[in-house]
């Protein structure tokens, strides 16, 4: 889950310190002294914000565990965000089912992996499933930066652009994925990516990913597919890699973790319909009032039997 924050005092102090560098300048703040005040002091080590699924599996592919071997870091997380970590790598089947402190085959496969466990776990199974190549670009584009960009003065513009890539409605990843294969039709030319409002260095960027972990599928004996596979199948590829985020439809968009009972709103630029999804990209953002408001970004659609 991305959670949208404010910026601490020592970032914003970071950017004041750019000003004035090759000659006189000032920074701006557009927030007030007292909420300038109210702010954290510091911003928190990465560690602390973001999911542990990654650190735990290449903790335990070099033969650690924080049971028998414990590891000391300078900024340790809470116990519960190495529980949720674990049970995320359990779900996905990364564990030796007799002996958790230790991957499993498949574990120690996603370890080779350049990428998050859920996506390598789509990627491995998406060549089993004959759509290893689309898992790969997806894969790619969640590890890259994001290939859209809105100019403010042009915002009408770059959401038809958006817009026209937008076909199908079971899954926003696959809509990326259309995304990449017109670029990669038009030879990744830099004018289109200009009337399409796709960032090029986004692009070159998923590119290099692609590559990458097309290269280590391959290596770890997986065959990548040439032709295509129906949507469906795609589908379901998407949804090994998030067993955890199934979510029901609640009513008036609202959707329901069947697991966690969490409750998050599907947001209106997702494509996906369905009384079942995955939630493939879950944030909070916060509210005029202040409060929080946790919306599905991007989303696919599911059927009950994919996901038992």
């Amino acid at each position: 889950k991305l959670v949208v924050t404010s910026t601490a005092q020592d970032s914003l102090r970071q950017r004041q310190g750019r000003a004035g560098r090759t000659q006189p300048g000032e920074c701006h703040f557009l927030i007030t002294q007292d909420e300038f005040n109210r702010r954290p002091a510091s911003t928190k080590p990465e560690i602390m914000r973001t999911s542990l699924r990654e650190v735990v599996l290449q903790i335990k592919a070099m033969g650690y565990s924080r049971e028998g071997d414990p590891i000391h870091l300078i900024d340790s997380p809470e116990k519960q965000n190495w529980k949720t970590a674990k049970n995320q790598l359990r779900l996905l089947g990364a564990l030796n089912s007799e002996d958790e402190t230790k991957l499993s085959e498949f574990g120690q496969k996603l370890a080779e992996l350049s990428c998050d466990p859920r996506e390598g776990t789509m990627l491995l199974h998406g060549c089993e499933m004959g759509c290893g190549r689309e898992m790969a670009i997806i894969a790619a584009i969640r590890t890259s930066r994001r290939l859209f960009y809105r100019p403010q003065a042009e915002a009408e513009q770059a959401d038809a652009a958006r817009k026209q890539f937008e076909t199908s409605n079971l899954s926003d990843l696959l809509n990326l994925v259309n995304v990449y294969e017109q670029a990669e039709r038009a030879n990744f030319d830099s004018k289109w990516c200009r009337d399409n409002y796709v960032s090029w260095l986004a692009l070159r960027e998923v590119r290099q990913n692609y590559s990458q972990l097309l290269e280590q599928a391959k290596r770890l004996g997986y065959k990548t597919n040439k032709e295509k596979q129906p949507p469906e199948i795609l589908c379901q590829a998407i949804a090994k890699g998030f067993p955890d985020k199934v979510f029901e439809n609640a009513g008036r968009g609202w959707y329901r973790n069947r697991t966690t009972d969490e409750r998050a709103l599907l947001g209106r630029e997702s494509c996906a319909t369905g009384n079942l999804i995955v939630a493939n990209e879950l944030i909070t953002i916060q509210t005029k009032r202040g409060g929080e408001l946790p919306l599905i970004t991007l989303a696919t659609k599911v059927e009950p039997e994919w996901i038992k």
